[in-house]
């Protein structure tokens, strides 16, 4: 059990690291032309030593994931109402993004972090759908499956 979780925290860490990575590449490609930026510039600039600001933007960007791999664990839950499981999922993560946005200057004030929440909403409502639709077709093709059995097993077989 110790292990499982062991395992889902650094899967995540990992994760979160290398999605803000890429995120900050994305960044740097459309905003900066050929220069890389780590980050944003007054977050960067409130450290004596860069390295450390991009190390605490790395511990962060883990949090994120982290955040996010173990609140996974709430859909392992299937007595509880999948409404009910992605509705404390999408809290906990927007909480957690929205709070690292702030301490890593994403936002600067309440209108950005709104905006901030209302993108993050339609990215995870966009996921949501995609992950849903997939889990649905793969049911659909398990159902026709074991319809098919049945049917194979009632007809009778001629020799």
């Amino acid at each position: 059990m110790m292990r499982s979780i062991f395992v889902r925290i650094v899967k995540g860490a990992a994760y979160g690291i290398a999605i803000g990575c890429l995120i900050e590449l994305l960044f740097s490609a459309l905003f900066a032309g050929d220069s890389y930026i780590p980050g944003v510039p007054e977050f960067l600039a409130s450290f004596a030593n860069m390295n450390v600001a991009v190390l605490v933007e790395r511990g962060l960007y883990a949090l994120i994931g982290v955040v996010g791999v173990m609140a996974s664990s709430l859909f392992d839950n299937e007595k509880r109402p999948l409404i009910v499981s992605t509705s404390i999922h999408c809290i906990v993560i927007a909480i957690t993004v929205c709070s690292v946005g702030v301490v890593l200057g994403w936002v600067r004030n309440w209108t950005g972090v709104i905006s901030m929440l209302a993108t993050f909403l339609a990215v995870y409502a966009l996921i949501w759908v995609c992950i849903y639709l997939t889990e649905r077709n793969i049911a659909k093709k398990m159902t026709r499956q074991i319809h098919e059995r049945e049917e194979n097993i009632q007809k009778p077989q001629r020799n």
